[in-house]
């Protein structure tokens, strides 16, 4: 390798102490981030700051771009050095937050519209988003766009990260290859650094998702009997609009608590304590009742039968109210399936060839680990 560190365009690569230098690569929200150490000596007394842009080239390719986030004084024997720590431009992502919600749009069109609403003069770019899924609704509260694009990617089982020159990528997880493989006569990893183990600990076989509450298409009807003397009933519903009311068969005039002038109404609705109240109670032996479209969570379960039928059942629960349709919770649960249904082959390796990024997938063929596979990069 024969790295160039630019910190604001400048050339500062001689200022780096090398044994001090790192990179780390994750996929998805995760930032990358890089982390370096300058010496002060003689008349070197130069010190990076904090919002510094710095850039990594090795030969031609650029392989880190991003800000400085901070900078701390060191001492070692009366050494000062100033250790740096720079993230990437996902950084850049969770400088404002989302509160939106979008419906019946691509999951291209949605990142879209984030960034250009949210982000107009960043100079991010979306020319590798590829993504044409089309969710009913998403909907996002005070989320970093980061969170945003994660959810998205959740949501249909895709990778993303944002590269070098500030541009999103949002793809399939098999869709972006690794420049190189592993094999049994390729000089390109460390032979004995690859680690391939088998984990259950992620299985998950069996996706229940609770989200938030939808509007019941159908009616649902509280039923009271009146003894004069009492004036508050309370429902089991918790109904998404004013409700009707009957007594003896005669309808009511129903207002909404602590909103409605009292004189006005025969009854008053409360939503969040769910009950009807009347200033006058209704008579001895009458029939009232309480008819409305209640709030019902959604809730959806999915299961892979293949996957229960070789490892047994694996439950997974999650309860997430930013969810608001049922569409949205069954791809949101059939990700999960398709990410985590079987056991997870997990591996490691040590390489001196660059060109790998995490969100690629790289090929394993080794017949003398009896491996012939694909995996996917995740730091």
């Amino acid at each position: 390798m024969n790295l160039i560190v630019k910190i604001n365009n400048i050339n500062r690569t001689g200022l780096i102490q090398w044994n001090s230098f790192e990179i780390e690569d994750n996929i998805n929200y995760q930032p990358n981030t890089l982390m370096f150490k300058i010496r002060v000596y003689g008349s070197q007394t130069y010190k990076p700051e904090i919002n510094d842009v710095i850039e990594v080239i090795d030969q031609t390719e650029k392989i880190f771009a991003g800000t400085v986030i901070s900078v701390k004084t060191e001492s070692d024997a009366g050494v000062v050095s100033y250790l740096v720590t720079a993230k990437d431009f996902t950084w850049e992502l969770d400088k404002v937050l989302v509160t939106d919600r979008y419906s019946n749009k691509t999951i291209n069109q949605i990142i879209s519209e984030i960034v250009a609403n949210y982000l107009p003069a960043s100079g991010i770019t979306t020319n590798h988003v590829n993504c044409s899924v089309e969710i009913s609704t998403v909907a996002f509260a005070s989320l970093p766009i980061s969170k945003c694009l994660q959810q998205l990617a959740e949501l249909v089982n895709f990778s993303w990260y944002i590269d070098y020159d500030k541009d999103i990528h949002f793809f399939a997880k098999n869709e972006e290859v690794a420049p190189f493989g592993l094999s049994d006569d390729s000089s390109s990893f460390v032979r004995d650094s690859l680690e391939v183990e088998n984990d259950l600990s992620q299985l998950r076989n069996r996706v229940t998702i609770r989200g938030a509450e939808k509007v019941s298409n159908r009616t649902r009807a509280q039923e009271h009997t009146g003894d004069g003397i009492k004036k508050t009933f309370y429902t089991n519903y918790k109904y998404a609009s004013k409700p009707t009311v009957t007594v003896g068969g005669v309808t009511q005039t129903v207002g909404v608590e602590n909103i409605d002038s009292e004189g006005a109404f025969s009854c008053f609705w409360d939503y969040n304590q769910k009950y009807i109240r009347w200033l006058t109670p209704p008579t001895n032996g009458s029939a009232i009742v309480i008819t409305g479209y209640p709030l019902i969570p959604i809730i959806v379960r999915v299961e892979d039968p293949v996957s229960i039928s070789n490892y047994g059942v694996f439950e997974f629960k999650k309860v997430d109210k930013s969810i608001k349709s049922t569409e949205e919770a069954r791809k949101y649960a059939e990700a999960q399936l398709s990410a985590y249904g079987n056991s997870v082959r997990e591996g490691m390796f040590r390489t001196y060839q660059s060109g790998l990024k995490s969100g690629q997938t790289i090929s394993i063929n080794l017949s003398s680990r009896g491996l012939n596979e694909s995996f996917l990069i995740m730091r």
